[in-house]
This record gives C-alpha cells, sequence and structure tokens, in this order.
C-alpha cells in the first residue's frame, strides 16, 4: 500500500496528507480527511498575513490537522525573499 503524506490532490477517498495553502484556499473541502496548512513561500506576496494567520489558526484547532505546512523560504521562485523571511516568522 501506497501513503502521499504530502499531497496537492483532493479526490474524495484519497489515501494522504493534503497539503492546503493558505492564500489559495480559505476552507477545507469536504472530502479532505487529514491535512496540513501553510502560507506556501509562492504565495506571501498575494496574502493578507493578519487574515492568513487567523485562517491558519482556525485550521490548525481543526481535529484532521495534522501539522502547520507547506512553509519555508524559497529562493529560485522569484518571490520576494525578505517578505517570506517575515511570514515565516510570523
Amino acid at each position: 500500500m501506497f501513503f502521499d503524506f504530502h499531497t496537492h490532490q483532493k479526490e474524495i477517498g484519497r489515501k494522504g496528507i493534503y497539503s492546503l495553502r493558505i492564500g489559495l484556499e480559505k476552507e477545507l473541502d469536504e472530502g479532505v480527511h487529514y491535512f496540513t496548512a501553510g502560507i506556501h513561500p509562492w504565495d506571501v506576496e498575494n496574502v493578507d498575513l493578519k487574515q492568513g494567520k487567523q485562517v491558519l489558526r482556525s485550521f490548525i484547532q481543526h481535529e484532521n490537522c495534522l501539522g502547520v505546512g507547506e512553509i519555508g523560504l524559497d529562493k529560485h521562485f522569484g518571490t520576494n525573499l525578505e517578505l517570506q523571511k517575515e511570514v515565516f516568522l510570523e
């Protein structure tokens, strides 16, 4: 049996941990079971940080949230690195 521990696919019944990207998604779909949530480094320029933090707090209270992610720094995508650092530290 295979288990996808980091998927962006939301098919109902899929076995895996869905990586929810705050800024692209503001609510959890019914078909998603276990998930992580975070502000992806590619999305930092498009996310209102105050609202994003509130959304993240609500998601991490959900019983099926297994962790915070996908977060971090990405020098290769071209998004403002200083802004990525600020969001990551928040």
